[in-house]
């Protein structure tokens, strides 16, 4: 039996049960963390938290294991251009989930991803509107991991595969994808289209493993092998989240230039007073085109420009990160609280739903 036709196999097995569990496994840890703490939740599925790097290490690992089946398949005089395609898929995601290394140096973005990158960051996918960016990602699951495996058994179609090199998941895996394509349009909870990144990562590092002739960690059982890389991109996440390069640029003089800029964006947000409705959380960028067009151009903040750049215009903080406008809500034993912030130092919110880490840098506006 060759490589190609071990992969279009669709018995189940243990080793198939076991790669089901590891690719729907960050949807079992989210309902976990949902039950357990909303917060501890909301920290780690939020940009340059533990989940995107997970994320981002999954795709790199799938990056170059699909790059070592296209060595193996172009000295062994195969097909590899659709290879070569997903080679390049999964780094160029790779690369978008950390934001071109925006996420490890802290470099001021282009000018044209402050004013239309949705997360005024380096990277092209937060260009395109959610929906449209959704719709995308559902149907990739859909193509990749279902329509494909099953056109193999048409005999006419299988031949097409293996003339062209064509990869696609395991048969095996088409249940799990169908249950992430189902998450990714129901999207039942909040930040659902993180998991599913995740997801849709390990169900390519699988599929890689199983198309490789002789794939990494071969001493491991091929039944081990995909929980020893889940585990290891799960770490790694972690890790990085907590310890990666750039994380401590802690300059004294950024300090006190956050605290003059908060003043100024308090200033300018006090002048006539907060609009919009309690519980907004959104980037002062967005709030002031949205609501504020006037005081974008003339307002206390934007009169820094000579001195801070493209900052004053697009509202970004010393570290090159978004300032923030969060509406707390008043309840019976709190008065409505409306906070600016800031990242901080480390590039990341700290600040949760319930809590102010000292990270953060915050002002109130009353």
């Amino acid at each position: 039996m060759t490589k190609f036709q071990q992969h279009s196999h669709g018995r189940f097995s243990a080793t198939s049960f076991i790669e089901n569990l590891v690719m729907c496994s960050p949807i079992l840890m989210a309902v976990s963390l949902l039950f357990y703490s909303h917060e501890l939740y909301y920290r780690n599925v939020q940009e340059d938290a533990a989940l995107e790097w997970a994320s981002a290490w999954s795709f790199f690992i799938a990056g170059f294991l699909f790059l070592k089946v296209l060595v193996e398949r172009y000295r062994q005089q195969e097909a590899y251009w659709f290879c070569g395609l997903l080679v390049f898929a999964c780094l160029f995601v790779a690369m978008e989930e950390i934001s071109w290394g925006q996420r490890i140096l802290g470099y001021q973005p282009a000018e044209l991803f402050l004013a239309y990158n949705s997360q005024q960051e380096a990277n092209f996918h937060n260009l395109v509107n959610d929906y449209s960016r959704a719709r995308t990602l559902g149907y990739a699951l859909m193509v990749f991991g279902i329509i494909l495996p099953f056109s193999k058994s048409i005999p006419a179609i299988a031949s097409l595969h293996e003339r062209f090199g064509i990869i696609c998941a395991p048969q095996h895996l088409a249940a799990s994808f169908a249950v992430v394509a189902t998450l990714q349009f129901w999207h039942p909870f909040n930040y659902t289209g993180e998991w599913v990144e995740l997801m849709f990562a390990l169900g390519l590092v699988i599929t890689a493993l199983s198309v490789a002739d002789n794939p990494p960690l071969n001493i491991i059982s091929s039944t081990i092998r995909p929980i020893a890389f889940a585990i290891g991109v799960m770490f790694t996440g972690a890790a990085f989240a907590e310890l990666r390069p750039g994380n401590q640029q802690n300059d004294a003089a950024f300090y006190d230039q956050t605290e003059v800029e908060l003043i100024a964006l308090r200033e300018d947000l006090l002048r006539d007073g907060v609009s919009g409705l309690c519980g907004s959380h959104v980037r002062l960028y967005d709030y002031f085109s949205y609501y504020d067009s006037d005081r974008l151009r003339d307002g206390e903040f934007r009169s820094l420009e000579p001195a801070i750049g493209l900052r004053a215009r697009y509202f970004i903080d010393p570290w090159h990160t978004s300032y923030w406008l969060l509406d707390k809500c008043a309840t019976e034993d709190l008065p409505r609280k409306l906070i600016i912030y800031s990242y901080g130092a480390n590039r990341k919110r700290d600040l949760t739903r319930e809590q102010m880490m000292p990270d953060d840098f915050i002002i109130m506006l009353n």
